[in-house]
This record gives structure tokens, C-alpha cells and sequence, in this order.
């Protein structure tokens, strides 16, 4: 993502092009293990909550991407940056509830989400929160819990491939073989 030049109202330029609300996409279906980023602060109860639920899944690959959630710029470069790997399946933003919600209305955060290349999942808050970047996302969950939920519903829904069959049978065969010389 490029330096952006905010316009006076960025909500309407982009509901203009198309990037809001964001245009249904399907998760990707890999059946390889996912690489999954996590945009939070290592500290927030939000992000302790999504690793807790996460915690032993299979085939994920989840990565922290610090950020600090009280600063639309950190988030916009954060988004930046996962938005270079060419391997992640998802990204996902987490925050706890109270408050402080006001960074997830910021125009900067709005186009790194819009802009973002990857699947997009949105866990801030508590039931009850509303920000206007759930209009920008893929999958806008109510809690940090339930967008951890969401994520092991779809690896579930795609199993990973079968390991290539193994050689070890084929070794025990070539060491007698190997002897017989």
C-alpha cells in the first residue's frame, strides 16, 4: 500500500469505487496449513481471548503483527505490511471492548482494510460495539472470540491434503540390496 492522500470524505469515495462495503468473498479454500496474522497488541485481553480459542488448532499458522490499537497509522502500516505476504491466507484485527473503539472509524484504517489483498476478519469489541470498519472487512465478528470461531469453522469446513505416502518401507529394501553386493 502506497502513502494515501486522505480525501475530505473517504467513506463516500470509497462506497464510490466499489471497496465499501467490502465485495462478498468466498475464504479461501487451501488445503495446505493457513498463515494467519493477527493485528492487536500482544497485552490486549482481545487477543488473549482469540490465541485461547485458537490454541492447538490444526493447520493454522497464526502470526502477531503488533500494532497499537489507539493509532489508525500503526494499523495502516501493519495492514501494509501483512498485506506483502504472499502466503497468508487471512488477516484478522483484534481488540476487546470499552474504550477507544473510535481508532476502528479512522479513514486511515478504513483504506488499509479496503485496500488489503488478503481475507479479512474484524473481532473488536463486544457484541454490542459497532465501527464503521466492519463495512470494510470479509467477516465482521462481534468479539475477538467469536472471529477465532469463525477461522476454526472454515479450516474445519477444509481439510488439509494428504501427506505425500511415505518412503520409509522403500528403505529397509534398499539397505538389504546395498549388503548383497
Amino acid at each position: 500500500m502506497s502513502q494515501t492522500t486522505l480525501p475530505p470524505d473517504p467513506l463516500a469515495e470509497l462506497r464510490a469505487a466499489g471497496r465499501l462495503p467490502r465485495p462478498p468473498y468466498a475464504f479461501p479454500a487451501l488445503p495446505r496449513p493457513w498463515r494467519v496474522w493477527v493485528l492487536s497488541n500482544e497485552r490486549s485481553a482481545g487477543y488473549a481471548d482469540f490465541g485461547a480459542t485458537l490454541a492447538g488448532a490444526p493447520g493454522l499458522q497464526v502470526r502477531l503483527r503488533p500494532v497499537a490499537l489507539t493509532d489508525p497509522r500503526s494499523i495502516y502500516q501493519g495492514l501494509a505490511q501483512v498485506g506483502q505476504d504472499l502466503d497468508a491466507t487471512a488477516v484478522v484485527l483484534v481488540r476487546g471492548g470499552g474504550d477507544g473503539l473510535a481508532v476502528f472509524d479512522d479513514p486511515l484504517v478504513l483504506y488499509g482494510l479496503a485496500e488489503c489483498p488478503h481475507y479479512t476478519i474484524l473481532g473488536v469489541g463486544h457484541a454490542s460495539d459497532t465501527v464503521l470498519a466492519g463495512q470494510a472487512v470479509d467477516h465482521e465478528a462481534i468479539t475477538p472470540t467469536a472471529a477465532a470461531q469463525f477461522l476454526l469453522a472454515q479450516r474445519q469446513a477444509c481439510p488439509l491434503a494428504a501427506p505425500p505416502p511415505s518412503r520409509a518401507p522403500r528403505l529397509p529394501r534398499l539397505l538389504s540390496w546395498k549388503g548383497r553386493r
